[in-house]
């Protein structure tokens, strides 16, 4: 009942009640079983998880829909399947969740269940491992180590979701949700010594709300966040607001977050040059619209390109694989999927990987 009252304090808004609340609602957020249903880690070899164990954790993040994020999350996905790590998406999209079209499946049992506990019983919908699904592509067999927790649209719910945003943005309460059931994964799948080697979290089209929790959950386990923009007019005026936040204090914490990336998407003509920086920043200025009205386009560029080289600044050309995995998944065979695995793609998934998995290592070894 602990969520049904958070709900009801967030919509008359007395602020400890919502406090009050979102305590009771975040001690129900572990992973809630029986104990003849809790995993059984006395057995030889296989340790117990670590209480503050450090998760592997990226967070993809867009301004606004429709710029390609859930594209991306599953492309760097199969990518660094195909590389050899064991990797989980997790749909964070609540209302409009994408990973199960790309993927062509339809969960039992959805994130959704996990987040809404049940207002007569007190206990969740589903467990930890009842969310987890294997995924496959052309290029990656099922059980070849791509797995999802996927989201399901839910139109009947729709009023208990938005009250359900309302109050996580007030309470904090996403990401200690989201780090409770992450964790309850990691412990079930030690049992069969699988693992997973990274998560990759395709947040709602927001910086707030769950994409909030998701980006403060990814920092204090020293991941990465990817953040992926459009080359549309709209797209481009709002870069400017998502990347100057990235860049602020970043060389003043060195135990923090590895450094974010910023992928421009479909981007439809050539790029010339080896500099990314200097290409987002030219189109920057053409959605902001602040071209070379007084001879001074080029320090105002060159003003844009300085954050944006304190990034991993990628540019994805706009291509038809891509083009035909986002409008028809089903009929995207091995070509398709290989030629939407670009080398931008497979180089920044290396990348990643190799920042987030190092970090991990590293945590491990100073155990």
């Amino acid at each position: 009942m602990a969520l049904l009252t958070m709900l009801t304090a967030a919509t008359t808004n007395p602020h400890d009640e919502v406090r009050a609340a979102a305590v009771e609602a975040v001690q129900l957020a572990k992973p809630q079983m029986n104990a003849d249903e809790r995993p059984d880690t006395s057995h030889k070899g296989v340790s117990p998880l670590e209480e503050h164990e450090r998760l592997p954790l990226i967070s993809v993040h867009s301004y606004r829909g429709g710029v390609g994020k859930t594209t991306v999350t599953a492309l760097l996905g199969a990518a660094m399947v195909l590389q050899g790590h064991r990797v989980c998406l997790v749909d964070l999209d609540l209302v409009a969740p994408g990973l199960s079209w790309i993927f062509s499946t339809q969960p039992e049992k959805a994130i959704l269940d996990y987040l809404l506990i049940d207002p007569v019983t007190g206990r969740r919908q589903a467990s930890a491992t009842e969310l987890v699904r294997e995924l496959r592509t052309p290029l990656v067999p099922e059980r070849g180590g791509l797995a999802g927790i996927l989201g399901r649209p839910d139109p009947g719910n729709a009023r208990s979701i938005q009250a359900y945003l309302m109050a996580e943005v007030r309470t904090g309460l996403p990401g200690a949700c989201l780090e409770h059931l992450l964790l309850g994964v990691q412990e079930d799948s030690a049992q069969s010594r699988r693992r997973f080697d990274l998560f990759i979290l395709d947040t709602p089209p927001s910086l707030f709300g769950l994409s909030s929790g998701a980006r403060d959950l990814v920092k204090k386990h020293a991941g990465v966040e990817v953040f992926v923009a459009g080359p549309t007019v709209q797209d481009l005026a709002a870069v400017p607001e998502m990347i100057l936040p990235l860049t602020d204090g970043a060389d003043d914490d060195q135990d923090a977050s590895a450094t974010p990336a910023f992928i421009l998407n479909a981007y439809p003509y050539e790029v010339t040059g080896a500099d990314g920086a200097e290409t987002i920043a030219r189109q920057i200025l053409r959605g902001r619209q602040e071209g070379d009205q007084s001879g001074n386009e080029h320090s105002r560029m060159s003003a844009w390109a300085r954050p944006l080289r304190r990034l991993r600044t990628r540019i994805i050309p706009w291509s038809e694989e891509i083009r035909q995995i986002t409008l028809d998944p089903r009929a995207a065979d091995e070509a398709i999927w290989k030629g939407a695995l670009s080398e931008d793609v497979r180089t920044l998934a290396t990348e990643l990987a190799g920042d987030v998995t190092g970090r991990a290592s590293d945590e491990r070894d100073h155990r």
